[in-house]
């Protein structure tokens, strides 16, 4: 009866809007506000709710489909969602049973796999923070999988973000900081690999995820649900990571793309860097990134995966 009462005196407060925009809450199924829900239109990500759940969408969008995503809360479509003041998700079911029967069953351990660094990590050329990726490039790491003899279910993505410095005019040299740039959210996607040329094939996921890393946290992470978990296979796997666009970015109240942590490894390294021009086909053709191979560097990306014995 209390989420109730708050949830209609929230509204009083928002019946006062004009017709260039609306505003919608989002609410869980049990009466709580969601916060920090990403709201897709036209397969872009374009509004986040705020700290009670409040999005504000321009008119401009009224006749079109809403997908809402969030990581504690099932995917969910809306269609004539302007005809409503608040849009309810779903929160994930998880069945203690069902996990406790097949821990009996098997023996799984959780673990992260990274590049591994290397002593050129030390290297001077490898000193300071990468800057964030082009806007107008995708880039793609392969992870191989180096002991195909155990079963590896992929559970997160962890992508290390920084901030970075940029060269304003090469007249003055004059650097400056893209500040908090570490917590800008960015488009990340798992590719299967294709086994005769070895570039990215297939997209695991029919959508992008959008995600960023948390103050103070030290990884952007994308967590797969359980029907979103797939196993490593022999052949390996990518990952997939892209900037919103300048308009996207600007939508959700960002001002830079983040930076993505690259290390110094060695000759034998076998997470190779692949990527593409996005103003392109969809099916542009991938191509290794020779400037990081050549230097010995990748992007540090790593996976957490639950090996089953």
């Amino acid at each position: 009866m209390k989420s109730l009462f708050i949830h209609f005196f929230l509204w009083l407060n928002l019946i006062n809007i004009n017709a260039q925009s609306k505003k919608v809450l989002i609410f869980s199924d049990s009466g709580s506000s969601v916060s920090d829900a990403i709201l897709i239109i036209d397969n872009s990500p374009k509004y986040i709710s705020d700290s009670i759940g409040l999005v504000t969408i321009n008119n401009i969008d009224f006749d079109k489909e809403i997908t809402i995503r969030h990581l504690n809360f099932e995917t969910k479509r809306f269609t004539k969602w302007n005809l409503r003041d608040t849009l309810f998700l779903n929160e994930r079911k998880y069945t203690l049973n069902e996990v406790e029967l097949k821990s009996k069953r098997k023996k799984s351990k959780t673990l992260q796999l990274f590049p591994t660094k290397n002593i050129s990590n030390s290297l001077p050329k490898n000193f300071g923070k990468s800057s964030s990726i082009s806007q107008n490039v995708e880039i793609a790491v392969f992870f191989p999988n180096q002991d195909s003899t155990k079963t590896k279910i992929i559970k997160k993505i962890l992508v290390p973000t920084n901030d970075y410095k940029v060269i304003e005019t090469l007249q003055s040299n004059k650097r400056s900081k893209r500040k908090n740039a570490k917590y800008s959210p960015f488009k990340i996607n798992l590719y299967t690999v294709d086994s005769v040329i070895g570039i990215p094939k297939d997209k695991k996921f029919e959508e992008y995820f959008v995600i960023k890393c948390d103050v103070d946290e030290n990884y952007a992470v994308l967590e797969l649900n359980e029907d979103e978990e797939f196993e490593f296979t022999k052949d390996g796997f990518f990952v997939v990571i892209k900037n919103l666009t300048i308009e996207e970015y600007e939508e959700l109240g960002y001002y830079f793309a983040p930076g993505i942590d690259q290390i110094g490894v060695s000759k034998n390294n076998k997470f190779l860097p692949y990527f593409r021009y996005l103003y392109q086909a969809e099916d542009a053709k991938w191509k290794k990134k020779e400037y990081l191979i050549n230097r010995k560097n990748i992007y540090n990306i790593g996976i957490e995966f639950k090996e089953i014995k």
